[in-house]
């Protein structure tokens, strides 16, 4: 069965830093690391129905952000030319020696900051994370102007940030 949109949108939003991370080891870019990190949103949510479960998610946004940077790589869009599929082989071996970022204390932590936000913030975070909706389009459909959601955005960001090391912060004394 495949997975809710909710399902999907957290695991979206959880894996972000983590998947612009490894798109930035390879093309070396951080705008495109992000462009690419948002077609991997769109093809996820283009081909949902087709994702089994969170592992085979986890699993399909590695291979999907993999062939995506190296199709950017050979149309010479990254920093780095001439990576061959053995470094990539290399790099997708110590991605996956890392710890699940799933199940990380600070994962949790985001979860549990993201459930405290206001429907209305939660709701921006998805628009601009899960339906990939930048500037005056994202605006548009939140009814505000640009420069209010980049405020909200901006806010939601440090609020979030703050809770998550609030909550590490706590679990460690704990």
């Amino acid at each position: 069965m495949p997975l809710s949109d909710k399902a999907l949108f957290d695991h979206l939003v959880f894996r972000r830093v983590s998947l612009i991370g490894y798109l930035l080891s390879i093309v070396r870019d951080e705008n495109l690391a992000e462009d690419l990190f948002q077609m991997v949103c769109q093809r996820t949510l283009e081909h949902r129905d087709r994702i089994e479960n969170e592992d085979h998610l986890a699993k399909w946004l590695t291979v999907t952000a993999r062939n995506l940077a190296y199709n950017e790589l050979k149309r010479g869009r990254g920093r780095v030319v001439g990576v061959d599929a053995q470094w990539l082989d290399q790099l997708d071996h110590a991605w996956a020696q890392r710890p699940d970022v799933k199940d990380s204390a600070r994962t949790e932590a985001l979860r549990a900051c993201l459930n405290q936000l206001s429907e209305r913030s939660r709701r921006i975070v998805r628009m601009r994370y899960v339906d990939n909706l930048t500037g005056q389009r994202l605006a548009d459909a939140v009814g505000r102007s640009s420069n209010t959601v980049s405020v909200a955005l901006s806010r939601i960001h440090r609020y979030l940030a703050d809770c998550v090391t609030r909550r590490l912060e706590s679990e460690a004394d704990a």
